[in-house]
């Protein structure tokens, strides 16, 4: 198979997503934005736009059956505790979408902005959840 499952956190939950299903998943995330945008947002203005990140990621997330709100999303990503902690989780998030939307093999990257906080881009959706939920 092209792809591979992908398991989700939100609020504490797992979800998986099947290989089968990532098609649908992608469509849903470029309902939103496209890898193209991505890397055009990324070198045209060296940022991404986080609120279109943040619906895609809300897609996923409602996909799967979590109830969770884009705003819910983009907020957690301004809860961050530490200077450069939104830019971080924000590259991470770009990540998770990039490892869901590319076949396995095939390569696409953006720089990493966050080098010296490095997060597994498989989290980093529970990443934003934790921040979400703290306090």
């Amino acid at each position: 198979m092209a792809f591979q499952a992908v398991t989700l956190t939100w609020a504490g939950k797992s979800y998986t997503i099947p290989a089968k299903e990532m098609m649908q998943v992608i469509a849903r995330i470029e309902d939103h934005i496209t890898l193209v945008e991505l890397q055009r947002y990324y070198q045209q203005r060296g940022g991404i736009p986080f609120a279109r990140m943040c619906n895609a990621l809300a897609s996923v997330l409602e996909y799967v059956g979590a109830k969770v709100d884009a705003g819910d999303i983009y907020a957690s990503m301004f809860s961050a505790t530490g200077e450069d902690d939104e830019q971080v989780v924000a590259i991470e998030a770009v990540k998770m979408l990039l490892h869901m939307m590319v076949p396995d093999g095939a390569g696409a990257s953006i720089p990493d902005a966050g080098a010296k906080k490095k997060r597994p881009y498989k989290r980093a959706v529970a990443a934003l959840s934790k921040r979400r939920t703290k306090g």
